[in-house]
C-alpha cells in the first residue's frame, strides 16, 4: 500500500540504509553550468561524483523538485530539508538497489515509476536513496530556499536578502556530464548505436529538455499540482 503523506529529505535520509549514507561522506557536490532559459525554479539538478576506488570514473546527475517555493522564500517559514520533495538520481544504484521502487511506492518519484520489487537487493525497503542524494541531504542542512537558490541554482533571480556569507560551490560544464548520462540511457536498454545517436544532439542550449525528455531528471513537481 502506498504512503501518501509527504516526503522530506530528511524523512529519506533518516530512513536510509546506514552503509549508503556513510559512503556519502566520500562524495562531492557540483553546481552545472548550462542554458538557463527553460530551466524550473523549483527544481535543482547537481552533478554527485564519489571517491570510492569503483567510483573514480566519474559522476552521476540527481535532482530535486519541490512545489511552489516562493512562498517559503518570502516567508522563509520552510527549509529545502524539511519540504516535501521529489527526487531522482541517475546512477545504476538508485535504479537497482531499491531507491527507484521506493520512491514510486512511498510517491517521492514524480516523471518515472519502477514495479520490479528489489526483494534480494533491498528485502527491508531501507534503500530510500542513493549515496549521491545523501550527499546533498548534506548540503541542505541549515539552508534556506534563498540561499539554495542563490547557491545551486543556475536561473538568474533577484532577490533582496541581506548580504551572507555562501559556501563557494564547485562547477561544471554541462558537456562534463555527458558520460553519465551515456552511460544512463544504456541502462535503460537503449542500444549503444542508438545512445551515441541521441547524444550527439545534446547541445548547451537544449541540455535539460534533454534531460526532462528521456527522464534523466526529476519532472516539475509543480505541474500537476
Amino acid at each position: 500500500m502506498r504512503n501518501t503523506d509527504a516526503v522530506t529529505m530528511m524523512d529519506l535520509y533518516s530512513g536510509n540504509h546506514s552503509g549508503t549514507n556513510q559512503k556519502s561522506n566520500n562524495c562531492k557536490i557540483f553546481k552545472i553550468k548550462f542554458d538557463t532559459r527553460s530551466t524550473i525554479k523549483n527544481r535543482f539538478i547537481f552533478y554527485v561524483k564519489c571517491f570510492e576506488s569503483y567510483s573514480k570514473s566519474g559522476g552521476w546527475i540527481t535532482s530535486l523538485s519541490y512545489q511552489n517555493i516562493d512562498h517559503y522564500m518570502q516567508r522563509n517559514q520552510k527549509k529545502p530539508l524539511n519540504t516535501d520533495v521529489k527526487v531522482k538520481c541517475s546512477c545504476p544504484a538508485f535504479l537497482y538497489w531499491g531507491s527507484a521502487y521506493n520512491a514510486t511506492d512511498e510517491e517521492y518519484n514524480w516523471n518515472f515509476t519502477e514495479n520490479r520489487k528489489p526483494d534480494i537487493r533491498d528485502p527491508f525497503r531501507q534503500r530510500k536513496i542513493c549515496k549521491h542524494l545523501s550527499h546533498v541531504r548534506t548540503k541542505l542542512r541549515n539552508t534556506t530556499f534563498k540561499q539554495m537558490r542563490k547557491q545551486y541554482s543556475s536561473i538568474e533571480i533577484k532577490i533582496n536578502i541581506e548580504e551572507e556569507s555562501y559556501e563557494n560551490i564547485p562547477e561544471i560544464e554541462w558537456y562534463e556530464t555527458l558520460p553519465a548520462i551515456e552511460k544512463f540511457l544504456l541502462n535503460t536498454g537503449m542500444s549503444l548505436k542508438e545512445v551515441k545517436k541521441l547524444m550527439s544532439i545534446i547541445s548547451y542550449e537544449n541540455y535539460i529538455d534533454f534531460l526532462e525528455e528521456y527522464n534523466i531528471i526529476v519532472g516539475d513537481y509543480n505541474e500537476h499540482n
